[in-house]
């Protein structure tokens, strides 16, 4: 599904637009030209949908060289292993995340939690991935003609991450599960809170008051829907949120 120019959305389960594997978040594919990246890659369920979606716009497998993941959950990043074998391309996330993708036993104690809560399916387990590059605020990622900027933005998980790039005459923002569009109840940006010892608050707080101000045209997030013009607005919705007594609302 082409989005704009240069973006296509290539996966995306039950909380979008079931492109493909039904715990899959939006993955993102980013064509630079003569190189192209995957933004997340889905819960690795069942590559195959995925796998063909990609197929379908006619771009060479080993065109596909660098799996860039918002953060390590499992929606987002069980899938990479997998296609990380598949196209051999390397695996970037946030440096606070990397070891527990490598180590996912390590971790199984939250994973267990979602699939009890029908997150995930019964006997779903996360592989490890070796990690190739290690994230932080500030990096840069070259994607062909594209260079995507780092910004860490914690709170959702400890490494969740945006990345902003310029397309044309267009700020885009791929915001992970950092900042929801979910226009009702009067709202129009959502957070994604859990009930998790690796969620913060606070951090989360400060993270969305770090995109204030950077006249995003182009919001590309994590799940359900994007818009292509205004993305601030959103943003601003849940900085003006943060700032009463309130919790802004969250889509979990």
């Amino acid at each position: 599904m082409k989005i704009l120019d240069d973006i296509y959305m290539v996966g995306s389960g039950r909380t979008g637009h079931s492109l493909s594997d039904e715990n899959d978040c939006h993955v993102y594919l980013l064509d630079g030209g003569d190189e192209a990246a995957l933004i997340d890659a889905g819960a690795g369920v069942d590559i195959e949908p995925l796998m063909r979606n990609i197929a379908a716009l006619g771009i060479p497998a080993g065109h596909i060289r660098t799996i860039i993941l918002t953060h390590g959950h499992a929606d987002h990043s069980g899938g990479a292993p997998a296609i990380r074998a598949r196209f051999g391309c390397r695996v970037a996330v946030g440096e606070a995340e990397a070891d527990s993708l490598e180590h996912p036993e390590r971790s199984v104690e939250s994973l267990l939690r979602a699939i009890s809560d029908g997150i995930y399916p019964q006997g779903y387990r996360m592989p490890p991935c070796p990690i190739d590059l290690r994230l932080r605020d500030g990096d840069s990622i070259q994607v062909g003609r594209h260079r995507l900027h780092v910004m860490m933005t914690p709170g959702h998980s400890p490494a969740s991450m945006c990345l902003l790039f310029t397309l044309g005459d267009r700020q885009v923002l791929f915001s992970g599960d950092t900042i929801q569009f979910c226009p009702v109840a009067g709202q129009i940006g959502w957070i994604s809170l859990l009930n998790d010892p690796d969620t913060d608050l606070d951090a989360y707080r400060e993270s969305v008051r770090r995109l204030a101000s950077l006249r995003v045209d182009v919001l590309l997030p994590g799940h359900r829907l994007w818009t292509l013009q205004n993305g601030q607005r959103v943003i601003d919705s849940l900085v003006r949120g943060f700032d009463t007594l309130a919790i802004p609302r969250s889509v979990i």
